[in-house]
């Protein structure tokens, strides 16, 4: 039986999450989602490190990541369009990503690659994405999933694809998912088994939240990229001067903006099967900025585990359990997570 891997790719539109396993070894990498043409940089120091975070796009050079990220100061935002996957930008994510995994030691060409798009897009690019990726890598198969089915699938298999408690948990249950991201807010439903049509949809995400502390610290004649704005929606905090400012009352107004956008797009989605759904899995890189707010409104609201990488682990795990079904072998016995910062 051949040997294969599962990665879960997750190119989101504030930062890039892998998932993915090595022997044993559950990895995690994370690195912005940000991409730039590439251009000379004069310090040989630098300029080795930026060539670890370089990648050619049609024959343009691109940075990626925190390069891409440091040499444009922190001014450089992608992705906030719906046809994102048709930018050079990224693309350059994507190759970005491959290059991480590869680095790392992953075979591409044995591996199921697994990644997401929001719910309200994935019909229209899940195969543009799929030919997409086709030109700039070989592997084994690329599954693509609505971002918001991946969630769950981190109750439902263990790390190395199997169900657990029998991999019952959905057959029996009503589950809802919101899926706080960047860019969008998606939603959906499974009830014993069956995705439920009418309550898959998208919002607005996180970026509302950054745009509305931007603008207030810009009001008071602090320039700060947006990208800084996120950073100090999780720190609730800025370094202003050499000083330490706090932001809690700033972060809050904001935050309540984007909870007010996901509860009123919840309602129209769900307020007809809340009360009987088993719970309510908040998942994405914003969840732990409303859950608790969603948990006073709906005490069956739970956050996902470790759910910046929700999606990313999610397809991974569906990937390895995609290999199982399929009789091929998966590497590794049980696993514990390692988070790598890529720098």
């Amino acid at each position: 039986m051949s040997t294969k891997h599962a990665i879960g790719m997750d190119i989101g539109h504030s930062t890039v999450k892998l998932s993915f396993r090595l022997g044993k070894e559950v990895r995690q990498i994370i690195f912005p989602s940000v991409a730039r043409p590439a251009f000379t940089i004069n310090d040989d120091e630098t300029a080795r490190q930026a060539a670890r975070e370089t990648v050619d796009v049609g024959g343009v050079p691109y940075f990626f990541g925190q390069t891409a990220l440091f040499q444009s100061a922190g001014q450089v935002v992608s992705g906030l369009v719906d046809d994102w996957i048709e930018r050079p930008e990224h693309t350059a994510l994507i190759s970005g990503a491959i290059k991480k995994l590869e680095d790392a030691g992953v075979v591409m060409k044995d591996s199921v690659l697994c990644m997401g798009l929001p719910t309200n897009l994935a019909s229209k690019y899940r195969d543009r994405l799929k030919a997409i990726v086709n030109k700039l890598v070989e592997v084994d198969t690329i599954l693509v999933m609505p971002q918001s089915h991946a969630p769950l699938y981190t109750m439902v298999f263990d790390q190395e694809g199997f169900g657990i408690d029998g991999g019952n948990k959905l057959r029996d249950e009503a589950w809802g998912v919101i899926e706080v991201g960047y860019y969008t807010t998606d939603f959906m439903i499974i009830d014993k088994g069956q995705f439920f049509q009418g309550a898959e949809g998208a919002c607005k995400g996180v970026h509302v939240a950054s745009q509305r502390l931007h603008r207030t610290l810009a009001d008071r004649g602090v320039d700060c990229s947006l990208m800084d704005a996120e950073e100090m929606l999780r720190t609730k905090r800025m370094k202003d001067m050499g000083r330490v400012v706090d932001l809690s009352k700033e972060v809050e107004d904001s935050v309540n903006e984007i909870v007010t956008l996901v509860e009123d797009e919840s309602n129209r989605l769900m307020k007809d099967k809340v009360r009987r759904l088993d719970g309510i899995l908040v998942a994405g890189g914003g969840a732990p900025l409303v859950i608790e707010k969603f948990t006073e409104k709906w005490p069956h609201s739970v956050l996902s585990e470790n759910p910046r990488f929700s999606v990313s682990e999610g397809m991974r795990r569906f990937g390895e359990a995609d290999l199982r079904r399929r009789g091929f072998a998966v590497q590794g016995k049980k696993a514990a997570a390692t988070e790598v910062e890529a720098v």
